[in-house]
């Protein structure tokens, strides 16, 4: 009931604000209050009904965004934004620090599986919108490139390493399908956007690379004023040149984690911010979107087109590694962990919806329309619904450590 009570006072407050060309130069700062506020407390009731943490600072920043209330703004206030793109880089950058490669290797059978059902889940809706609508074959494409999108990237639904490992496989597949996509079908514009992609790639490859060689990673406090200075500059670089913040961050981080080797005291000393990150990124995020806007009229092809990406990604990822396991017996990566790989929102919402995105702008205004609908469903449809039955998913059986026996020497 107190949480209730708070929830309460704080939409009745939302409810209350002045307009935005009433509110003064702490505009930022009261905004951010209010949607963390909002966001703790939803999170407190929404848990009492197994929703997992993101759906509460999702719905915040729906309630607290232009969606209803117009508190949190970042698409217009300009240091909201500056916090998005931060918010973004630090929870690629925090991700990709908690990455373990070497604790899933297993030679090529892994990345050619995550490659084949990539592929597999492409093809499917594809074909299966194409037999349905009658949208130009290039929209269909694209849609089926993003619905063979992996996830999350979002920590509370990683169980173990190799889960986070295969989802971050699976989402570079993805993203190589989506290249090959728009640079076949969508001309200069689509080149430019993958072009930016991969500079953003590249960028935080660049600054992890930097951070390594000049050895300011020695000492926790040095590492900390360092990744705190290089992640300003970045997110100040990534708004100038419309660079999208997440993939920045996650290479820089994966970068970082490869360089460090078995040595994770970096990684362990930033773990307890990286959820803080995500849930703020997807706070704000959703506060981005217009979902009155984005869904009403119904795009041509909205229903369609989700029906088939919920039926083939249940078919493909949940079902199907439970009736086939294709890796080996002894993997971490159990039989149901297919359905934590489906939430799939975020990463989506960084490309179609985040400040520096700009795919709808390749589209035209009706295809862009669509494209922003099918995202926003996703933020309730797989963030949400999907959200839930992943954190119903139990957890795999430990697997014992392997006892030896050391000989003793004859005497």
């Amino acid at each position: 009931m107190r949480s209730l009570g708070v929830c309460a006072i704080l939409l009745a407050l939302a409810a209350v604000a002045p307009s935005s060309s009433q509110r003064g130069p702490f505009e930022p700062l009261w905004a951010l209050g209010m949607l963390v506020l909002l966001a703790v407390t939803l999170q407190h009731v929404l848990s009492r009904f197994r929703l997992p943490a993101v759906a509460g600072w999702v719905l915040a920043g729906l309630i607290l965004g232009p969606s209803l209330f117009h508190v949190v703004e970042p698409l217009r206030v300009p240091l909201l934004a500056l916090c998005l793109t931060v918010a973004g880089l630090w929870a690629g950058l925090l991700v990709g620090l908690g990455t373990r490669w070497s604790q899933a290797r297993r030679g090529w059978r892994m990345p050619l599986v995550v490659a084949a059902s990539t592929l597999l889940t492409f093809a499917v809706v594809a074909g299966a919108i194409s037999l349905i609508t009658d949208l130009p074959r290039a929209v269909i494409l694209l849609l089926a490139a993003l619905a063979s999108m992996w996830g999350p990237i979002l920590s509370d639904f990683w169980r173990n390493r190799e889960v986070q490992v295969i989802g971050l496989i699976g989402a570079g597949c993805a993203l190589i399908v989506l290249s090959v996509v728009l640079c076949t079908f969508h001309a200069s514009a689509g080149i430019n956007w993958v072009a930016r992609l991969g500079l953003a790639l590249l960028s935080g490859m660049v600054g992890g690379e930097c951070i390594w060689r000049l050895r300011l990673l020695d000492r926790k406090g040095s590492a900390l004023l360092s990744l705190a200075a290089l992640s300003l500059v970045a997110a100040l670089a990534a708004r100038h040149f419309d660079f999208a913040a997440l993939p920045l961050g996650l290479a820089m981080g994966l970068l970082l984690a490869a360089r460090q080797g078995t040595d994770r005291q970096l990684e362990h000393s930033l773990a307890p911010a990286r959820p803080i990150a995500i849930l703020l990124f997807a706070a704000l995020l959703a506060a981005s979107a217009d979902v009155g806007q984005l869904l009403w009229p119904v795009p041509h092809g909205l229903f369609e087109v989700l029906a088939v990406q919920i039926v083939a990604l249940v078919l493909i990822r949940g079902i199907g590694p439970a009736l086939w396991y294709p890796l080996p017996a002894t993997a971490e990566f159990s039989r149901r962990s297919g359905w934590l790989l489906l939430p799939r929102g975020l990463i989506l919402g960084e490309l179609i919806l985040g400040a520096g995105a700009g795919l709808p702008g390749i589209l035209s205004s009706g295809d862009g329309a669509l494209l922003r609908a099918v995202v926003v469903a996703d933020l309730f449809i797989f963030v949400l619904l999907f959200g839930t039955l992943a954190a119903s998913v139990p957890l795999p059986a430990p697997t014992p450590p392997v006892v030896t026996e050391k000989k003793s020497d004859p005497a």
